[in-house]
């Protein structure tokens, strides 16, 4: 037989004579295949996807260690622990006029796309960084990296400290009374509205303090809101105590400092962000001007002083008794937990 290249093979054989087992290798015909030959060619397979997918995940293991490496080199980055309707683009505008920082508030990718599944999946939450986040963050030119996105503190730090990497943290804090109202007259109602489960905590997240299911039944729109405010700042309480441990920088601004200059540089020094005269003419400008206020989507408050009050007390009682329940839930928790605060809001 003679092959396209015109080397002469030989006779070719008959083909009745052989048959091909793919398990056991060429056998003649009308012969059982070798048992041991099946078994030795089925492990040889599994022993090949084995080694590729070792190459596949040592090359990806390669490749992460190399970004992280990247970013700790060329990069300061700077996250929010907050509330969410606390001043955070009011921030990150004013952080942006600054020469040298990058000061953005939800750029994509958004935490919010992964925020309920990956509170309780750490490996979740650090497959976002790594594929997602941190190569965007690496695309922006700016050598410090401000992100002012609530979303951070809803399960997305201690990932981040455990790829290696030690951002900075800014504590901006907000009367929750206030917070609360800002959040209740949009309806972002944590646990009920669609666009709450979109971007805020809801009392049935694993990672919050845990709260009987008829408890959370009762609770008045406006008590979700106050949760949510007493919530993030037991947030900030616990990532002032990770902070110290772990050696981060740290700053402490409430939402008023953002009105004033002496605010601003002095939330600056503590980040050590330095200003020249160029940012100082740019930041007196911003300053003062008020963003996201929503105002045509506002509803009015129709509860009194003395009902807020009420309200307030029996929300602090509860949340006084919950049993601390941060820990790592099965994806069966964080899926079931995941269709009822979705169905909520259908």
């Amino acid at each position: 037989m003679k092959l396209a290249s015109g080397i002469d093979t030989g006779p070719a054989e008959p083909c009745n004579k052989r048959s091909i087992d793919y398990h056991g290798g060429v056998t003649e015909t009308g012969r059982e295949s070798d048992p041991g030959g099946k078994m030795r060619n089925t492990l040889r397979a599994a022993a090949y996807e084995l080694k590729t997918l070792v190459r596949k995940a040592s090359a990806r293991d390669s490749a992460n260690s190399a970004l992280v490496a990247r970013i700790k080199k060329e990069k300061r980055l700077i996250f929010t622990v907050t509330n969410g309707r606390s001043g955070s683009l009011t921030l990150a505008r004013l952080l942006d006029q600054i020469d040298g920082v990058a000061g953005l508030h939800e750029p994509a990718p958004s935490f919010h796309l992964i925020m309920r599944w990956a509170q309780g999946r750490p490996n979740l939450a650090r497959k976002f960084w790594l594929q997602d986040k941190l190569p965007a963050i690496e695309r922006d030119k700016e050598p410090i990296y401000v992100e002012t996105s609530h979303l951070v503190c809803k399960g997305f730090i201690e990932p981040l400290l455990d790829i290696g990497l030690k951002p900075a943290l800014t504590f901006l804090s907000r009367d929750p009374r206030k917070t609360a109202i800002s959040m209740y007259r949009l309806n972002d109602i944590p646990g009920r509205t669609n666009r709450a489960l979109k971007w805020y905590l809801s009392p049935e997240d694993v990672t919050c303090a845990h709260i009987p299911p008829a408890e959370i039944d009762r609770l008045s729109d406006y008590q979700l809101c106050y949760w949510h405010a007493l919530e993030t700042q037991a947030r900030i309480s616990h990532y002032m105590d990770v902070a110290a441990q772990k050696m981060l920088k740290v700053a402490s601004v409430d939402i008023e400092d953002l009105n004033t200059w002496d605010g601003i540089n002095a939330l600056c020094d503590q980040l050590n962000i330095p200003i020249n005269e160029a940012s100082q003419t740019r930041l007196l400008k911003q300053i003062g001007n008020r963003e996201n206020e929503r105002s045509q989507e506002k509803r009015a408050v129709e509860i009194s002083d003395a009902e807020l009050e009420r309200e307030e007390r029996e929300v602090a009682a509860l949340v006084s008794e919950a049993t601390d329940n941060i820990r790592v839930a099965s994806i069966g928790e964080v899926f079931r937990t995941y269709l009822t605060t979705a169905i909520r809001g259908l």
